[in-house]
């Protein structure tokens, strides 16, 4: 699904509102205020991926609610562009020195005004996919370190139950790692990070050495011989919820909601 982008509009010239609806009805849905403390309480709530902040407004100038909006950190990393009467350089550099992301020359012309914020809603979609990338990448190397831990935790339980020590305490620490390395993989997807894979070389091998010995073995000589047909073992339907052999599948934990 596209992300349709928001961008807010406080400004009270009808002129400039009308050439700004003409210019961004296609590009984004766009709300319209001429309040400064309105616009500023509506950008905490509602995160606009921009905002349109004109020279003057009902209640203060645009430079004052720029300062408003980067002194609040809600609000301190949304762009805003300021509309600047078009010869007042020195207008332009103080509200670009304040924070302003860029300046929009009035009388405002249409194909400029349309230029520079369909860059700057490139910009803010980059920087939206960046941050995602750095937060898939921040899960994944947390599910790597838990999964070390996990199953280095395993090698000392398997070496306790060959040397016949008590392993309690380990299998405490394997679940709660368990289950920590399942809440990092989930907000991993959710972040759109690809599902941890099984380390195929060592997970069965020595999830398979903690396994106790059965306790009912029957001795060779209660065994019955073989008869000389080779008999086919009866097939067996498939249990649900078995587990795939190319995942890493843990243990639940009843406290936790998320694994029932």
């Amino acid at each position: 699904m596209n992300h349709h982008p928001h961008i807010m509009v406080v400004c009270d010239t009808a002129g400039d509102k009308s050439v700004l609806q003409d210019v961004l009805a296609d590009l984004a849905e766009v709300s319209f205020g001429n309040s400064g403390e309105q616009g500023i309480r509506n950008a905490q709530a509602w995160q606009p991926e921009l905002m349109v902040v004109g020279v003057t407004l009902a209640d203060m100038d645009g430079a004052q609610a720029l300062g408003a909006l980067k002194k609040d950190p809600r609000t301190a990393g949304i762009p805003v562009l300021l509309m600047v009467d078009r010869g007042d350089a020195d207008a332009e550099s103080r509200l670009l020195l304040q924070g302003a992301t860029d300046v929009l020359h009035t009388p405002l012309r249409a194909e400029a005004v349309r230029s520079r914020i369909q860059l700057h809603l490139n910009l803010a979609r980059h920087a939206r996919q960046s941050h995602a990338f750095e937060q898939k990448d921040q899960h994944m190397q947390k599910a790597s370190e838990l999964l070390d831990d996990l199953l280095a935790t395993t090698k000392l339980v398997a070496n306790h139950v060959a040397d016949g020590l008590p392993v309690e305490p380990l299998l405490d620490r394997w679940l709660v790692t368990g289950q920590q390395l399942k809440r990092t993989l989930a907000s991993g997807r959710k972040a759109g990070a690809a599902p941890m894979q099984q380390d195929h070389a060592f997970a069965p091998a020595a999830v398979a050495a903690v396994q106790p010995p059965p306790s009912n073995t029957v001795s060779p000589a209660a065994v019955p011989p073989a008869s000389d047909k080779p008999k086919t073992p009866p097939p067996t339907a498939p249990t649900a919820g078995a587990p795939d052999e190319n995942h890493l599948w843990l243990p639940l934990d009843p406290q936790d909601p998320s694994a029932r």
